[in-house]
């Protein structure tokens, strides 16, 4: 990685700072939580000093990267910003801006029938790269998912350079540079039939044929897979030499209909599968294998065999009509969602040709999501239209086989208009704190583990076979995944074992829910919730506020909020916020209804009673401590507890 400021190279720091830029740059214009950077820069094992290291590499960062930025002036390039910090491309240069500037203009070459413009603008694209991208921090695993993607741009972009030459037939001249690519890159099909083509024009048919067939071996012994339909049906020509084979001058004109000046028309979903097939369009590629790396990762889960099996029974229902499925795993903040989302698309990956995540917690990035996708599936089109998820909606309804498409942390169900493919042979799965979703049927609820599984998962992470604390740190966790899993990691990378960390938690619980990260987690127990907690109205927080300290189960609000109001007596400032839930029903259930929207809290069913989980009351207890404010909310509690019924209500 290289800054320079002023026309002049700047010293990013020592290598862990030298990270963080990194960290920041691979998350270009979206926002990096604290808990994420501490967790990345230091692989899970943090000191005790992070944050304050982490701030001080922030601060020399600022200075690098804006010298003159008079003192006390806020930061415009590397930006404080909820819940961490974000580096802004705003008046920044960036040569991968560039690359992709370069690349679009090729292929808006190739578009208009110019394959001569379009090998200028594709080698001035190749010709920034100087190595693997991030190669001073590659090694990280925060870096893989950004390398990967790079790398992967390009390819494409030295695969249609190549598609370019062979249109100015350059057949001769690409032979060797394929050559190479396929080496290096054997699985690649686009490659493999651009290399056979150059082989079959320059009159080498019986070395096009064993391109393609060695090809097609390694596809099955390395993947179990078939070559696409476009490389067989390659095969298949070069056999009849057919005359379509054969080089022609570029035409002149464009063929077909563009949907934005240089750009190729996208493909109509309602239409019936178009299949690629002219040696012109070879540039577009093959219907290869696609898996997302966000897939990849920790995927063991303990105690979720029957929602797997319910996701794939879903799935696997003859009656889906050509229609997508999708179903959407529902709970609490924590309960594992994301980590059994990943187990089924792990376990099941085999039977789709395509496997995309989508994140879906910041909305304005998730554009960004599709036109990674479209990048791969359909390069040409990326560059040029101006909703990249409708592209992508228009490619998956084309697609031939099974695909899957993770939607993850969609923040409610209207978030969802426009992100669910219309068409297509293909499984949605969404993950969503949102508790409330207009079809029941499509809902999934994943609950807190079992008593045994959670046992289980924390001996697993912790290493200590001790089953009784194991038990008993599992009932007071609530059974909760990530709590249980950030317990078992603390354990595993201190001098504790289970029975001292459930005497230390015992004692410390506050400061114990900010530590020990877990793996598939971004937030801790401490913070997982606190998004939610910040964007509830007043009334809302307030009712959480007084359940924090009842016992979490069967809460009989409909007993607790209907009291006798004319004789009941709370304490200020207390009695500001919760009179109104007490005297209007309509306040009372919109505060409920919102409360269960974030999934904070459960109805139970029949009756008026609610349960919430008891790390919620544990973490909204210790805010309100942490604040001095707790002494007058449990006299609140305790007033509401034992005030008497209005006359004529039998208490609940």
């Amino acid at each position: 990685m290289e800054v320079v400021v002023a026309g002049r190279s700047a010293d990013l720091g020592p290598p862990r700072q030298r990270a963080l830029f990194g960290l920041f740059l691979s998350q270009v214009d979206r926002p990096v939580a604290v808990d994420a950077v501490i967790e990345d820069l230091w692989s899970g094992d943090p000191p005790a000093a992070a944050m304050a290291s982490v701030r001080a590499y922030v601060s020399n960062l600022r200075r690098v990267l804006e010298p003159d930025r008079p003192p006390r002036a806020p930061a415009t390039v590397l930006c404080t910003r909820a819940p961490g910090y974000l580096l802004d491309s705003q008046g920044v240069d960036f040569d991968v801006h560039q690359f992709t500037a370069y690349a679009a203009a090729g292929r808006a070459a190739l578009s208009r029938a110019d394959p001569a413009r379009a090998v200028g603008e594709f080698d001035a694209a190749l010709g920034l790269w100087r190595g693997r991208a991030y190669a001073d921090v590659c090694d990280a695993a925060w870096a893989a998912p950004e390398v990967a993607r790079l790398e992967e741009s390009r390819l494409s972009v030295l695969e249609a350079r190549c598609a370019a030459q062979l249109q100015l037939g350059g057949h001769h001249g690409a032979v060797a540079e394929l050559e190479m690519h396929v080496r290096t890159h054997p699985l690649r099909e686009h490659g493999c039939e651009l290399l056979a083509l150059a082989l079959y024009r320059a009159g080498r048919q019986a070395e096009a044929l064993g391109v393609l067939r060695v090809t097609r071996a390694r596809l099955t012994e390395e993947l179990g897979i078939d070559p696409g339909a476009t490389l067989q049906r390659l095969e298949r020509d070069i056999l009849i030499q057919a005359p379509a084979l054969d080089w022609h001058p570029p035409a002149t004109t464009p063929i077909g209909l563009l949907s934005e000046p240089g750009a190729p028309a996208l493909p109509d979903p309602t239409e019936a599968t178009a299949t690629v097939s002219t040696p012109a369009e070879l540039a577009t590629g093959g219907a290869q294998r696609v898996v997302s790396t966000h897939v990849q990762g920790l995927s063991e889960v303990i105690g979720r065999r029957q929602e797997l099996t319910a996701l794939r029974a879903a799935f696997t229902d003859p009656a889906r009509h050509g229609r997508p499925i999708w179903r959407v795993l529902t709970g609490l903040g924590g309960v594992g969602k994301t980590s059994l989302a990943r187990a089924y698309a792990q376990r099941y990956q085999d039977h789709y040709g395509l496997v995309w995540w989508v994140r879906a917690e910041d909305p304005e990035a998730i554009p960004g999501e599709f036109r990674a996708l479209l990048d791969i599936l359909a390069p040409q089109y990326a560059e040029y239209t101006h909703d990249p998820v409708q592209a992508v909606h228009a490619m998956l309804a084309n697609r031939a086989g099974t695909w899957l498409l993770v939607i993850d942390n969609v923040a409610e169900p209207e978030a969802l208009r426009g992100l669910l493919p219309a068409a297509g042979a293909g499984d949605v799965l969404v993950t969503s704190r949102a508790g409330t979703w207009p079809d029941r049927q499509m809902v999934l609820p994943v609950q807190p583990l079992t008593p045994p599984h959670a046992m289980q998962l924390v001996t697993a992470l912790s290493g200590d076979a001790d089953q009784d604390s194991a038990v008993i740190l599992a009932h007071e966790l609530g059974g909760l995944p990530l709590a249980l899993a950030q317990a078992g990691c603390y354990v595993a990378h201190s001098a504790l074992d289970l029975a001292a960390y459930l005497s230390l938690y015992r004692c410390r619980r506050a400061e114990l829910h900010r530590q020990g990260h877990a793996p598939d987690y971004p937030a801790t127990v401490a913070t997982t919730w606190q998004l939610a907690f910040d964007q509830l109205s007043v009334p809302a927080r307030a009712l959480l506020n007084l359940l924090a300290w009842y016992a979490p189960d069967t809460i009989s609000l409909d007993r607790l909020l209907t009291a006798d109001t004319d004789h009941l007596k709370l304490p200020e400032p207390v009695n500001t916020v919760l009179r109104p839930l007490l005297t209007d029903a309509l306040h009372r259930h919109q505060a409920i209804t919102e409360l269960i929207s974030y999934g904070l809290l459960t109805r139970n069913s029949p009756g008026g009673s609610v349960t919430v989980h008891r790390l919620v009351q544990a973490v909204t207890a210790d805010q309100l401590t942490a604040d001095n404010h707790h002494g007058a909310w449990i006299d609140a509690a305790a007033a509401l507890l034992e005030a008497p019924a209005p006359y004529g209500q039998v208490p609940g």
